[in-house]
């Protein structure tokens, strides 16, 4: 399992992400930190049923990476979940506490910059990338304005951060803290 997620961290589409919300830098270095502390197992990744299909969820208490999936197929949705949650494994290693809406906000971010990236060349070709997921789209346009400058405002942010707070998933915690505890 763990192979998952070192092959999605040595891609060339990691390398271009880079940006930083409320403190936390998403980049190239953080990303290579989570692959590292994976392939040391200080990280540890495992297939999970209980999860929904095609989902994947960081437990920061555990440092433990949970996939409904063993394989990647092909399928850069499933290769954007990766890196979302090595988002939060990132905050995790550097022991940074962070509000849920923000820790969600950056990885929703990395993982549309990664499915940008990794699509690029169909997209400038034509291909109009479009979710059914409020916080995705969102979060698709927040990374356009990563893509042309790497620091967000926080009028940059607050209209994904709107769309997180409404989510079903985040309604109910999204203005509590993620006490990233470090690897």
């Amino acid at each position: 399992m763990k192979q998952l997620v070192t092959t999605v961290l040595s891609r060339d589409e990691i390398k271009k992400i880079d940006f930083t919300v409320a403190g936390i830098k998403v980049s190239p270095l953080g990303f290579n930190a989570v692959k590292n502390n994976v392939q040391s197992e200080k990280i540890e990744v495992e297939f999970s049923r209980r999860l929904a299909r095609n989902t994947a969820q960081y437990v920061h208490s555990h440092n433990k990476m949970l996939l409904s999936f063993r394989s990647l197929d092909g399928d850069s949705d499933r290769e954007g979940l990766i890196v979302h949650e090595c988002v939060h494994a990132i905050a995790d290693i550097n022991g940074k506490k962070q509000l849920v809406s923000k820790s969600e906000a950056s990885a929703f971010i990395a993982q549309c910059l990664y499915l940008y990236y990794r699509n690029e060349k169909d997209i400038q070709d034509g291909l109009i990338i479009e979710f059914d997921d409020k916080v995705l789209s969102a979060a698709w346009k927040t990374a356009e304005k990563v893509r042309e400058n790497s620091t967000l405002s926080d009028s940059d942010l607050e209209p994904l951060l709107k769309v997180i707070a409404k989510d079903r998933a985040y309604r109910h915690n999204h203005s509590t803290m993620n006490d990233y505890d470090g690897v």
